[in-house]
């Protein structure tokens, strides 16, 4: 396969991720990953912190509640980067 063809259908492929991302915001709907982050994110409220007792209530490992925070602190942290206007380093990431 060409050059060419390879960078095309890649450009189609980004093109139909943003019509997506698109027709979900317009339309509302989330992810299942995003409904599933801020579920474990509002448990994890309502137990104060207890990462043991939010896995426990919904019924999900412990390693699963601890990845999603890991998550969501990187999410965070790229945020404040990019709203500060500096690219994130390799050490912050």
């Amino acid at each position: 396969m060409s050059a060419s063809k390879r960078n095309k259908r890649r450009s189609d492929r980004i093109q139909a991720e943003r019509k997506l991302v698109w027709l979900r915001n317009k339309l509302g709907i989330k992810t299942l990953d995003e409904i599933k982050q801020n579920e474990i994110t509002r448990v994890l409220v309502l137990a104060k912190g207890d990462k043991v007792l939010t896995a426990a209530l919904l019924g999900i490992g412990k390693t699963t509640v601890y990845r999603s925070v890991a998550k969501e602190r990187r999410k965070s942290q790229k945020s404040l980067q990019s709203k500060k206007g500096r690219k994130p380093t390799k050490s912050s990431k």
